[in-house]
């Protein structure tokens, strides 16, 4: 009895774990920055405007505000890559990069990791090209 009550558990305990969400949507991010402003503001705005986007390609502003200002947006108000778009062409409006991969190879540190968080919460349960 003890062996079928054990096997229970650990079947449904090992189910559970594949349902779980991802962490990218899961961790509340957004939450531990709602005192500052600009992502309180993205939290009722839901919309990656030219403003935002001069937070995220500031060099001053640290890189965690910059991942709360995504979280913020959130994946449920992003058309699928819209929002990697749109963030490319304004980083790009100068024709800095030649394409997407010039971009990669190029930019700093602080942009690629902004990109790779909005193309993550594209669709985050296919990651690769944010990997990438």
């Amino acid at each position: 009895m003890r062996r079928l009550f054990l096997s229970v558990v650990l079947f449904f305990g090992f189910e559970s774990s594949v349902f779980a969400d991802s962490p990218l949507t899961s961790t509340q991010i957004s939450s531990a920055y709602k005192n500052v402003p600009v992502v309180s503001d993205m939290l009722e705005e839901l919309t990656l405007s030219n403003d935002f986007m001069d937070f995220l390609i500031d060099p001053k502003v640290p890189i965690d505000v910059k991942i709360a200002i995504i979280h913020a947006l959130g994946w449920e108000n992003m058309e699928p890559r819209s929002t990697v778009e749109t963030f490319f062409k304004y980083i790009n409006a100068d024709n800095k990069y030649i394409n997407f991969d010039d971009f990669i190879d190029k930019a700093s540190g602080d942009l690629l990791i902004c990109m790779a968080y909005l193309k993550a919460l594209d669709n985050y349960f296919e990651v690769d090209e944010a990997i990438k």
